[in-house]
């Protein structure tokens, strides 16, 4: 059975939906998930769509302020990208755009969290950034017992050291943001996919 979100609103605005006729977007394709909840069984007022990294935080800092929510996934906890990106986290690198602040910002918070949370994956180290000459037949195959392999490097450099990036494993701090929210304030996660919002005026 569907979820379906019914919410209770004063005044509802309906605006049509005009695709743009230059754009043409892939269509996505996803795998059924079980639906475990009936469309009226929400527990708590904030109901958020989707359990990844970005979901996963909002419900983590509204448990912060003593409010608990709802996550729906159709699939369940930081099942995409949220769990398996590469959790590079720099201070500098946007430095002198408008999403310089934020980068900044996000750094910190990255580094206060993972103290919180006792986050063991999350680290400090350099990076650099290597040229490597064009290869007609790239790798298709690890190499055993490898440490460094000569794919024709033509240049390096550094793109910051242990004072300005970090990485921290973003299925791990998912996880540990979401167990945090269901202990402060009963933050629960649900798996099935919303298919409708219900406006009761």
């Amino acid at each position: 059975m569907p979820l379906v979100l019914r919410v209770p609103v004063r005044k509802t605005v309906e605006r049509a939906y005009k695709p743009d006729p230059r754009r043409r977007l892939p269509r996505a394709r996803y795998r059924k998930a079980p639906t475990r909840m009936a469309s009226d069984s929400f527990d708590k007022k904030v109901v958020i769509l989707g359990a990844g990294v970005i979901g996963t935080s909002i419900a983590y800092h509204l448990a912060l302020k003593g409010v608990g929510a709802t996550l729906i996934d159709r699939a369940g906890l930081c099942p995409a990208a949220s769990g398996k990106a590469g959790g590079f986290l720099a201070l500098d690198w946007n430095d002198g755009t408008p999403l310089g602040p934020f980068a900044r910002k996000s750094f910190e918070m990255h580094q206060e969290l993972a103290k919180t949370l006792n986050l063991e994956s999350y680290r400090r180290l350099t990076c650099q950034a290597i040229a490597v000459e064009e290869s007609p037949k790239p790798a298709t195959r690890k190499l055993a017992n490898v440490e460094w392999v000569d794919l024709g490097v033509r240049g390096s450099r550094m793109m910051g050291n242990e004072e300005t990036i970090a990485q921290v494993h973003p299925k791990h701090l998912t996880e540990a943001m979401f167990a945090a929210a269901a202990k402060m304030a009963g933050t629960t996660l649900r798996e099935g996919a919303v298919e409708g919002i219900e406006v009761d005026e």
